[in-house]
């Protein structure tokens, strides 16, 4: 295990922060000074790590609200992980709007970076999907690595829908591998193989979710891919009678339906669900939100209308699926509390209150972190620290120490995550945990389904609902008795009566002709004795 973190905190108020230079295409650069006296700086190497956020992330909103984490992060770095030969600096370049869609300006404002004689040796912080995809061919011929964060979902764009297509693309963050397989253990748990996936394609997120999901299915539990059903929609355009029309297509289909959404049609989508009658217990809906963002929303039932009284009903039906709460160690307190200080104070940038920086602004932090560590132990060794392949080789399937707990960038160099289905409460109105799907437990076994809440369903003493109904799902696979015609009827129910009734009678007549017989054997015998035969 590599620990890296905890030397910060040691020396918080130590921390050096970055100074701040305007170029030419009016792209912030933002250095940090080196260590060491002008004299002496040509005996050090800079690194430059290239932070490439998009203008249009829907992760993050701008680049103030991560700025601080990424000052943090260099100056531990500088001060604790790396030799005093080594320093890092950070280079800022806007990738613009790539994540709706134009993924061209990905590469012309990288491409543009490049050739004003700037050199990246790793990228940090792209986003989107669609950006790493795009981006990802100039960090191949340069050999660089790239810190998603997180650039979740870049497999399912994959031509071939294997990980290995992006190898030098680590995403940190998060993933959605986590969220198949969390899908996939429930499901086999509780032999579900029939779905139906509702995708928002107004939301990039989803999208890519879904797919994700589909292939994961199809690679690895074909019998739910085999029973599976995708139906896209738009959410912008989402009508009362579109939300009917699918959700009573699902219902002849499958009893699992997942809402792949925004959180306020995921209401309206229960609040229908609820008039056709499929909030009952006997159909099970899921949502996702991984965490709080404004850009999918927050689950609630009450929106302060006419249906709160019916979406509180309704959301008993609907399980909702997150990543893990980091359960807080006072060094992630200490150093979210610090973030917080140095947004307002350096980038005017203010948090919640009571919010917490998510898991995408810490793993700007964390990017740095690891690829410091990296390069230390390779500079150690006398490793080309600057070969990327060699790199984030030497990352993937390794476990650090992290601000949040053990971190561990699995082999497709995606980060592996402890998720949360969470189950609704009515009396309290809020979502309660209920399932941990931990992904490795003691000895290093492969996720553990961890049953919080042994009552999981609201109906039927806590039992999850059958797959299919008992007659199917268009209650036709229960065989009723053929019914004959009136004239067929008759003789089938009247002859055997009749036949009966023959038999009977026949038996009846018999018998008294029997007694009639035996009585007049009977009075023959009596007289017998009484007769004188004369003798000749």
């Amino acid at each position: 295990m590599n620990c890296f973190f905890r030397p910060f905190f040691a020396a918080l108020s130590a921390i050096v922060f970055c100074g701040v230079v305007r170029g030419e295409s009016d792209s912030i650069v933002y250095t940090a000074p080196p260590f060491q006296t002008p004299s002496t700086a040509e005996n050090v190497t800079f690194l430059n790590l290239c932070i490439i956020p998009e203008d249009d992330s829907f992760y993050v909103s701008t680049y103030d609200r991560v700025a601080a984490a990424v000052d943090l992060a260099i100056a531990n770095a500088n001060s604790f992980i790396l030799p005093k030969a080594i320093r890092l600096r950070t280079v800022f370049q806007s990738t613009g709007s790539s994540c709706s869609q134009v993924q061209h300006t990905v590469v012309t404002n990288i491409l543009g970076l490049l050739r004003s004689g700037v050199t990246c040796h790793a990228y940090v912080g792209i986003g989107c999907a669609t950006s790493a995809v795009a981006m990802y061919g100039i960090a191949e011929q340069y050999n660089v690595p790239i810190f998603g964060c997180p650039a979740a979902g870049a497999s399912s764009l994959s031509l071939n829908a294997t990980a290995s297509r992006f190898p030098l693309l680590l995403r940190v963050p998060f993933s959605l591998s986590d969220i198949g397989l969390a899908f996939s253990t429930f499901f086999t748990r509780y032999n579900y193989s029939h779905l139906s996936v509702f995708r928002d394609d107004s939301n990039s997120f989803y999208s890519f979710t879904a797919k994700y999901i589909m292939n994961y299915f199809r690679n690895f539990h074909k019998r739910i891919y085999q029973h599976s059903l995708e139906t896209p929609f738009t959410g912008a355009d989402s009508t009362s009678q579109r939300r009917k029309a699918m959700l009573e297509e699902a219902k002849n289909r499958s009893r699992v339906i997942l809402l792949l959404t925004h959180a306020r049609l995921v209401r309206q989508f229960m609040i229908q669900a609820r008039s056709l009658g499929l909030t009952q217990g006997d159909y099970v809906f899921f949502a996702i939100e991984p965490y709080e963002l404004t850009y999918w929303g927050h689950i609630k039932f009450n929106q302060g209308d006419n249906d709160d009284t019916n979406a509180r009903e309704a959301f008993q039906s609907l399980m909702v699926l997150s990543l893990s709460d980091s359960t807080g160690n006072g060094l992630d307190d200490n150093l979210a509390i610090s973030i917080k200080i140095k947004a307002k104070e350096q980038y005017n940038y203010t948090f919640k209150a009571l919010e917490r920086p998510d898991p995408v602004v810490m793993g700007f932090y964390e990017s740095i972190m690891i690829y410091a560590q990296e390069v230390n132990t390779m500079s150690l060794h006398g490793l080309d620290y600057r070969n990327g392949t060699a790199l984030t080789r030497r990352i993937v399937g390794k476990e650090f120490s992290g601000i949040t707990g053990a971190l561990r960038i699995a082999k497709n160099g995606e980060r592996d995550r402890d998720l949360d289905l969470k189950t609704f409460q009515p009396d309290t109105g809020q979502y309660k945990v209920a399932i941990q799907f931990l992904r490795y437990a003691t000895g290093g076994a492969n996720q553990t389904f961890l049953l919080i809440d042994p009552t999981l369903w609201f109906v039927n003493d806590g039992e999850m609902p059958p797959d299919e109904p008992r007659c199917g799902f268009r209650d036709d696979q229960c065989r009723e008795p053929e019914t004959l015609p009136r004239g067929t009827l008759a003789v089938v129910v009247v002859m055997p009566l009749l036949v009966l009734l023959a038999v009977a009678g026949a038996a009846t007549y018999a018998v008294m002709k029997l007694k009639y017989v035996q009585g007049q054997l009977r009075m023959g015998l009596e007289i017998l004795p009484s007769l004188k035969i004369p003798h000749t």
